[in-house]
């Protein structure tokens, strides 16, 4: 097994950076990466003792997260934050509360069945710990990227909602900050003259404009003083067209195999919201050339934490449709440590049923 040695910290700076690119990439298994992880991490406190660097410990954090291992990359980023020496950067705090809001979802619906409501009541309450941290975090500016954290919040909220009204209120809370995140980025598009893709708030706004409407909801309001707009299903689709405009003319030479893996994902997700939005009986086509897309691009690259957020992006749809057309939405999938295509697949097929019981609510 490897065993590395350092003289300096950058040394152990530049093998976890290495470490985070290859996780990105998706080259090697998940338990080679945490062997590498285990590696380093031995050799540098071997070597520095209590004196490890607030740096290394960030990137320790980091690599964690994208290894889906939300509980490890969360003690890390709270020693960092005690840390009195830590120069604790916007970054590492935005990080910080989405690992934490990802973390406590995960540990209520772990299992997929028999959820405690005393397991929601207590991710609720840590939930809205997050919620006032990332408000904090807005006083020194609100960027794009804190509203769309702000928006995936009280997405994972509503999930851990005790009641429907409650549920409800997280949706349209969560709808209008993926709103006001794409205003801000046209905003800024206008004053920095830069060209700007939507597809991340837009496709999150029009899945939840669908689930809001499943549940007998429409038009526009306030929620506690946040305004919002349920999309119709002629505007959803001509917003999403529009994006999909954009992202197509960023092709290289007509070719998806050159293009780069985030746009081929951006344009996988506008697809699969498209075909939420759609919804008939003769999407079935659309549908398959969906699966056929996400099954070559799961193998294609991306880290096991990638991976783990788009199965939580079709978890969250699960869960908006299930609870739409009752109750309770029981059971769902459980997480695994390791996702593989059979987990995709699954996942896929329990969206595709969720969304054909609405078709016959």
């Amino acid at each position: 097994p490897w065993q590395p040695n350092y003289i300096v910290p950058e040394e152990v700076e530049i093998d976890l950076d290495n470490l985070l690119n290859n996780i990105k990439m998706g080259l090697k298994e998940f338990y080679r990466y945490i062997d590498d992880l285990n590696a380093i991490s031995t050799a540098a406190e071997e070597t520095f003792k209590k004196d490890i660097t607030a740096e290394i410990i960030e990137k320790q954090a980091l690599v964690y997260y994208e290894l889906g291992l939300y509980e490890e990359a969360e003690g890390k980023y709270k020693t960092l934050r005690d840390m009195e020496s830590a120069d604790f950067s916007f970054a590492s705090m935005e990080k910080y509360c989405n690992t934490r809001a990802k973390m406590h979802v995960k540990n209520v619906y772990l299992t997929g069945k028999n959820i405690s409501k005393e397991a929601k009541v207590t991710a609720h309450h840590e939930i809205k710990g997050v919620i006032r941290d990332l408000q904090f975090l807005s006083l020194a500016g609100q960027t794009a990227e804190r509203l769309n954290l702000m928006a995936s919040t009280h997405k994972r909220m509503s999930m851990v909602a005790a009641t429907k009204a409650e549920r409800i209120k997280q949706y349209k809370l969560s709808l209008s900050y993926y709103q006001q995140a794409m205003q801000r980025m046209i905003k800024d598009q206008q004053k920095n003259g830069a060209n700007v893709n939507l597809s991340y708030p837009l496709t999150n706004a029009v899945e939840l404009s669908y689930i809001l409407q499943a549940n007998g909801h429409h038009g526009s309001g306030v929620v506690e003083k946040h305004a919002y707009e349920i999309y119709d299903k002629n505007t959803a689709i001509r917003k999403l067209g529009r994006e999909l405009n954009k992202l197509d003319e960023q092709k290289s030479d007509d070719n998806l195999n050159h293009m780069d893996y985030w746009n081929m994902q951006k344009i996988l997700n506008i697809q699969l919201c498209l075909g939420v939005v759609k919804n008939n009986k003769n999407s079935n086509a659309h549908w398959r050339d969906v699966v056929k897309e996400a099954r070559r691009l799961w193998g294609k690259a991306g880290s096991p934490g990638n991976k783990l957020a788009e199965l939580e992006h079709l978890k969250f749809l699960i869960f908006g449709l299930k609870t739409a057309v009752r109750s309770s939405g029981e059971p769902y999938l459980p997480y695994k440590d390791v996702m593989t295509l059979d987990d995709l697949n699954e996942h896929l097929d329990e969206l595709k049923k969720a969304l054909a019981n609405t078709r016959k609510k």
